[in-house]
């Protein structure tokens, strides 16, 4: 309790990222309806110890509205444990998979252990009595889970934001393919087209040429019939006239 008191009253600002925890802040109180009365420019100056309540109360209270749990003050807001619960569990899925258990159902003091809590801590902070804390002690804690925690899902979103961007590298480059092979494909389309087209103009040029000997052989048919029964007129004509020249010439000579 003394280093703890310690650490509240002159170690705070070493052990917290401000910044980071004006960002987190922000980040959850955009999705909540209640407005944010502190000033979150970002500056790289340490807040002062009176910032620095306020700072960590505006950090809970944004966090803790995504469970419904309000978070007005320091003390009698985390007398049941809800607040702390609700901080750690909004945080569960950034703490690495080594250290959390299969249960869903873990207790306040169980979380804290898999955030690498010490005993000591665990005592101090999460007991099961319900005690209405102080608000150095409250400043502490809240301090310690910011030093913790913070880290852990800047890490997080730093992972999220890489796999996104390779997922989004990935996308970019199945698309590049498809249009690649869309390209290919459209281009061997217009090839087959071509040779389509060809092919059609070769086919057309065989029927008109088969018509055009289709017609030249009728005309030859046609003119070898007409010479065939011309000749067959004419021979008869001839066998004919024959004959009858010669019964004249018998009868002439009788």
């Amino acid at each position: 309790s003394l280093l703890w008191a310690l650490v509240s009253r002159w170690g705070l600002g070493y052990l917290v990222d401000w910044d980071e925890l004006k960002k987190e802040t922000l980040r959850f109180s955009k999705c909540s309806t209640q407005p944010v009365g502190i000033n979150y420019a970002q500056s790289k100056e340490q807040p002062d110890t009176n910032e620095q309540g306020p700072l960590l109360k505006e950090w809970a209270a944004s966090v803790c509205q995504q469970h419904k749990v309000i978070v007005t003050n320091l003390t009698t807001s985390f007398a049941d444990g809800r607040a702390l619960a609700a901080i750690i569990s909004t945080y569960a899925d950034y703490v690495p998979a080594s250290t959390k258990k299969s249960s869903n159902k873990m207790s306040t003091a169980d979380r804290l252990r898999n955030l690498g809590c010490s005993e000591s801590f665990i005592i101090l902070f999460a007991s099961q009595a319900t005690t209405i804390p102080s608000r150095s002690n409250t400043i502490a804690l809240l301090a310690f889970l910011a030093s913790r925690l913070l880290p852990l899902a800047r890490t997080h979103r730093a992972a999220c934001a890489i796999q996104n961007a390779y997922r989004l590298h990935l996308a970019r480059r199945t698309i590049t393919l498809r249009i690649q092979k869309m390209r290919a494909a459209n281009a061997c389309a217009a090839v087959a087209a071509s040779k389509q087209r060809e092919v059609d103009a070769a086919v057309t040029l065989q029927r008109a040429w088969r018509a055009v000997l289709d017609r030249r052989i009728e005309c030859l048919e046609r003119d070898v019939l007409a010479f065939q029964t011309l000749a067959r007129g004419w021979a008869v004509r001839r066998a004919t006239a024959g004959v009858l020249g010669s019964g004249r010439r018998v009868m002439g000579g009788w």
